[in-house]
């Protein structure tokens, strides 16, 4: 049997009665609660942080054992990569994809004990001649510090990919400035003082008399004229 028209709406207007009620308490606890926050101050979300931590060992070998660390640089790298793409047909550009990466990055020297000295005496002055400063290879890159940076062209989806693909090259690109001429250089003065006072210390024979002034020069930089000159070498070994 069908209901009059009547009931039919009596009973519409009872359920939109009560959603309205439903609405209003919804809006009264949740202003209660804005309330509530701004009295006793914003809650902290609760957040569980799990981590588990865990390691494999892939080779074990021993160093050399004849580095001598004279230098140390610290320097922050920063790599930037932009991809352009433009449509094939129209060459309309379809926006350019960005990603930046910063990070703190030590650059470590040494020179090899191993690659042959040679000594120049001349009354009080002992001139080193040393190895070569070599970078300590890879570099040591601080995570901690890491910032990245990767935005989308406006018709491009691929800014992860390029990040991603920067922080794999991150420690290549770092390897490869650590031997490029400026850093070379920049290292080559403290690595002449670290030197000057290993030879005062550890070279100069114990028990003799220690020179007065060391002068180090590493391989094929041009000596100081001397005259009297008495010389010592110490030779190469094996690799």
């Amino acid at each position: 049997m069908r209901l009059p028209a009547v009931f039919r709406w009596s009973a519409a207007l009872r359920w939109l009665v009560i959603l309205a009620a439903l609405a209003l308490a919804y809006l009264s606890l949740r202003e209660c609660r804005q309330i509530a926050d701004a009295v006793v101050g914003q809650r902290e979300p609760l957040v569980e942080v799990a981590r588990r931590l865990s390691d494999r060992l892939v080779g074990i070998r021993a160093a050399r054992g004849d580095e001598l660390l004279v230098a140390e640089i610290d320097s922050v790298l920063e790599v930037r990569q932009t991809d352009t793409r433009r449509e094939f047909w129209t060459g309309i550009s379809l926006g350019t994809s960005e990603a930046v990466v910063r990070a703190p990055v030590r650059y470590r020297y040494q020179i090899r004990l191993g690659d042959g000295w040679e000594l120049l005496r001349s009354g009080e002055v002992l001139v080193v001649v040393a190895p070569p400063v070599l970078p300590v290879q890879p570099p040591a890159i601080d995570t901690a510090g890491l910032e990245l940076h990767a935005a989308n062209g406006w018709a491009r989806f691929n800014a992860g990919e390029l990040r991603d693909r920067v922080l794999r090259d991150l420690t290549g690109e770092a390897a490869a400035r650590a031997g490029t001429p400026a850093y070379l250089e920049a290292a080559r003065e403290p690595a002449r003082a670290a030197v000057g006072r290993f030879a005062r210390d550890w070279i100069a024979p114990r028990g003799a008399t220690v020179p007065s002034l060391v002068v180090v020069r590493f391989r094929g930089e041009s000596l100081p004229d001397l005259t009297a000159v008495e010389r010592a070498t110490i030779p190469r070994s094996r690799p």
